[in-house]
């Protein structure tokens, strides 16, 4: 029974082909199909040329039209496919026969023709049927309110190329607080409104994220997307991220989100899909925090700066109208623009409120205000210092503690980062860390990645923008609600006795460039615990100005000309940080020995204090820093000061300066204190030969050395491994043998060193200095070690700063080419032996480099590793000044710490820090 059926149909089929050839009836009937489908075909072509127009005025096609379209096309491919199969089926037939070779194949192939040749029919009716084929468009974009801007079109060009770029995805852009981030990414929303390019994505969906809690975030992604409420309404984050994922991944989209403040998962938490080249999509969001906008990963950051002066003038201008332009007015719309720092939306504020001024008077008045009480101006403590405050939110309570106090500095001061750290440590910030440097090191990294401080311009230093500071002297004083709190005054003439007496309930002074009056009654302090009064004329303080802090733990009263210290400091029990760096003191008082909670006295550069009382250090018993980093008092015979610090446990960081042999052997023979040293200079040393470094030090000078010839690295307690030019040491060398503290090297008038190869131990090192040492011929020798040791730790792998200055005999830094990947500055003077630079094109193509000085006749004399490294570094090329070259090369770069000592007669000299 298996076979009845096929068996049948077969002769059906014979029955049929010998009543009506199917080749035939096939071939007949085929033209008639390509004939209707060229028919539909420029139906389908007029249509599309008419969508195409009405598309171009923002309209889209209708859902009937769209569905027709896509119909034909897939006709006009069956058919295409119907046509090549029937015509194949014409040409085979039985041999001398007009039968076809399958006759069930040709049957059925002639139904399919017949039902394509309808379905055209029906597909070109279809299309006379059609009333209106495009509707209104949705816009891509909701345009939401710009407000007035300036200066941001460059940033605006910017973002724009990366939407243009296919290799760009996903966009960060990030900077401070008030700067324009959300008025850029506006301007770049309600651009899809008006261009083309909006074709290029179906729809761009805007979402403030901020601190809002992540279902908020998915709410505003959904209503967008027209996805009904009783589909999500009621489900969680997971679900609903799924309900996202389902119908982006079906679009070409761009995701703007607003104030990102730390990593956010987009696909796991958001819902949102992969942007990445396999898609049309992207995503750009605004972080106030650099180091979130490296966590996300973007393919392009794009950092939105402050306004530069001129273009921050015409905002102001702008905001304000006629009266910010009139001559008499001008001058103080400068100073108020000043004090913005280019900050657009305090300008916008400030702006606004100055609207309602226009005699001299009021806005000399305002501008007083401004600088010293800015919360009065309306807008300020209730929109722009609110909105830079939540930039202070994800910052724990010691973070945040360490940002407010830098407000205590005056505007625009760079602020020496090591001086600050400092500072924090004897608040007792940082009490709780084993590691108080490094993490006050970090701390300061934190606080820049998150736009609350700047990169100031010179090493090491960093600096407040003056609104940042103005909110944070802000929250300093408890929103306002208590404006003595934190006391600022700077550049101000003669502090009266009425305005100090107002401060009674101050917990932080700062004076700056300002003087006291003499006050019969001495004020009483009960509840102050720091105190500035710096870079002043004061040469002494009222009597009994100091004489109630009871409470008081920070006094600095450095850059100043005072002369004495009052008496009354000895009262001052707990006080743990002391600062008189660069003042005129003479002598210290007997009664500083009071000061048994003092962690840290800082002396440095005080030039008239020519010795410090017996007895007063040795009972300081908690201090634990002590830099006299220069100070007459080091220099001479010290050997009683270095006992006396010999005597206290919790000693830890020394910065000091020698000039005679009995302390510098004092100093080389105590355990106690080689392992505290942190800053150390040698100055005129006579016989001594070898030098010896515990792995510990941070800053090394050494001046007018004249019979120094080698170092010796002491990499183990005191046990040395010696690195004098004929003795290297061994070929591996294992983590301990690397002196990982040692940063900066400066080397002066040391005419017996040959070289410095002991430097490739030193794979930290960042400054280096090296001048008037007249044997010296390379830097570094002996290339197998170097290779070894830069496949290890990179050799000059941290160097940032290299100067050269008269060494005549000088012919190679490293006989080895280095990749330098940290160097930015080079400076080569009076060193005519030098022809070569350990650099090339494959190894340095991609320089930190930003600036080569030298002479212009030593620069066109190199010989360079290859043709291309000289193309890559001529741009950073510039010649210097032979007068300044030839002053700098006579003084040496660290000649600002050297003065004429008495010689030191050791012959291997230990030197040891922290």
């Amino acid at each position: 029974m298996e076979y009845i059926v096929p068996s049948w149909e077969i002769v059906k089929c014979l029955c049929y082909c010998i009543d009506y050839p199917l080749s035939d009836k096939l071939q007949e009937i085929l033209p008639s199909l390509e004939t209707k489908m060229k028919s539909l075909t420029a139906v389908y072509e007029g249509v599309m040329e008419k969508v195409e127009l009405e598309e171009e005025h923002q309209r889209k096609r209708s859902p009937a039209v769209s569905d027709w379209i896509k119909r034909v096309e897939s006709m006009e491919k069956e058919i295409a496919d119907l046509v090549v199969k029937s015509k194949r089926e014409i040409q085979h037939k039985c041999p001398g026969t007009r039968l076809p070779l399958n006759c069930l194949a040709s049957s059925k192939l002639e139904k399919m023709v017949r039902e394509k040749m309808d379905a055209v029919e029906k597909m070109k009716s279809e299309a006379s049927s059609f009333q209106e084929l495009t509707q209104p468009q949705r816009p891509v974009a909701i345009k939401f309110p710009l407000v007035k801007t300036e200066g941001l079109d460059l940033f605006f060009e910017e973002v724009w190329k990366c939407l243009e770029d296919d290799g760009v995805r996903l966009i960060g852009i990030y900077g401070m607080a008030g700067v324009g981030k959300t008025t850029l990414l506006t301007m770049v929303n309600n651009e899809f409104l008006k261009t083309s390019l909006s074709l290029k994505f179906e729809v761009v969906i805007w979402a403030e994220v901020s601190q809002h809690a992540i279902e908020e975030v998915q709410e505003k992604i959904l209503k967008r997307l027209e996805i009904p409420g009783d589909t999500w309404k009621q489900k969680g984050k997971g679900e609903r991220a799924i309900e996202i994922l389902r119908v982006l991944e079906k679009k070409n989209f761009l995701l703007l989100l607003d104030e990102i403040w730390q990593w956010l998962d987009l696909l796991n938490v958001l819902g949102i899909p992969s942007v990445d080249s396999e898609h049309k999509s992207k995503v750009i969001f605004t972080t106030r925090c650099e180091r979130v906008c490296r966590h996300m990963g973007p393919q392009k950051s794009i950092r939105v700066q402050c306004l530069a002066r001129e273009k921050a003038l015409t905002l102001f201008g702008t905001t304000v109208g006629e009266a910010a332009s009139s001559a008499h007015i001008s001058h103080f719309a400068k100073h108020i623009v000043q004090e913005c720092s280019g900050l657009p939306s305090a300008l916008n504020i400030i702006g606004t409120h100055m609207k309602a001024w226009t005699e001299l008077h009021q806005w000399e008045y305002q501008l007083d205000i401004l600088r010293h009480c800015p919360s009065e101006i309306p807008g300020m403590k209730n929109d722009l210092f609110p909105r830079l405050a939540k930039s202070c939110d994800m910052l724990d309570n010691t973070v945040k503690a360490c940002f407010l106090y830098c407000s205590m500095f005056p505007a625009d001061k760079e602020i020496f980062c090591d001086e600050l750290i400092q500072l924090w440590m004897g608040e007792g910030f940082l009490d709780q860390y084993d590691e108080p440097r490094a993490k006050g090191e970090d701390i300061i990294e934190q606080l820049c990645f998150a736009c609350l401080l700047e990169i100031g311009s010179f090493k090491k230093h960093v600096k407040m923008h003056r609104m940042i500071r103005a909110m944070a002297l802000w929250l300093a004083c408890e929103k306002g609600e208590k404006m003595n709190k934190c006391v600022v005054r700077e550049h101000g003439k003669l502090i009266e006795t009425v305005q100090v007496a107002k401060w009674n309930e101050a917990q932080r002074i700062a004076l700056w460039y300002c003087g006291i009056e003499a006050n019969r009654t001495p004020p009483s302090f009960s509840k102050l615990e720091t105190l500035f009064v710096s870079n002043n004329t004061i040469e002494s303080f009222p009597s009994g100005f100091l004489g109630d802090m009871p409470v008081i733990r920070v006094l600095d009263l450095s850059n100043s000309k005072l002369i004495k210290l009052p008496d009354e400091i000895g009262c001052l029990v707990n006080l743990r940080y002391l600062n008189f760096s660069s003042t005129k003191i003479k002598e210290l008082p007997k009664n500083l020995e009071n000061l048994v909670n003092l962690r840290f006295l800082i002396l440095d550069e005080t030039d008239y204090l020519r010795r410090i009382p017996s007895q007063i250090l040795s009972k300081l018993l908690c201090l634990q820093l002590l830099s006299i980093f220069p100070s007459k008092a080091s220099e001479g015979d010290c050997t009683r000061l270095l006992d006396e610090l010999e005597l206290l446990k919790h000693m830890s960081d020394l910065s000091i300066k020698l000039t005679n042999v009995l302390p510098t052997k004092k100093l080389l023979n105590s355990r106690e204190l080689r392992k505290i040293i942190r800053q150390l200079c040698l100055q005129g040393c006579k016989d001594m030969k070898l030098v010896e470094l515990s792995p510990s030090i941070q800053m090394l000078e050494m001046n007018n050395c004249l019979d120094l010839e080698g170092v010796l690295v002491d990499v183990e307690n005191h046990g040395g491994n010696s690195f004098m030019p004929q003795n290297i040491g061994p070929s591996k060398f294992p983590q301990q043998h690397f002196l990982y503290t040692l940063c900066q090297l400066h080397i002066f008038m040391c005419p017996k060193l040959l070289n410095l190869t002991w430097l490739i131990h030193i794979p930290r090192l960042q400054s280096l200095d090296v001048g008037a040492c007249d044997l010296m011929e390379v830097v570094i020798d002996d290339k197998s070690k170097v290779l070894e040791i830069e496949q290890e730790v990179g050799v000059f792998s941290r160097l940032t700063t290299l100067n050269l200055y008269n060494l005549p005999n000088l012919q190679s830094i490293c006989r080895h080419v280095l990749p330098f990947p940290s160097l930015t500055s080079i400076s080569v003077a009076f060193c005519q032996s030098l022809r070569k630079l350990p650099l090339d094109s494959k190894t340095n193509a991609k320089t930190s480099l930003q600036k080569i000085n030298g002479d212009q006749r030593w620069w066109d004399d190199l010989v360079w590793e290859d043709n291309n490294i000289k193309g890559i570094l001529a741009p950073y090329f510039e010649a210097h000044d032979n007068n300044a070259s030839s002053s700098y090369a006579t003084q040496g770069a660290s000649s600002s710490y050297a003065t004429q000592g008495a010689g030191c007669s050791s012959s291997t000299i230990p030197i040891s820090g922290i």
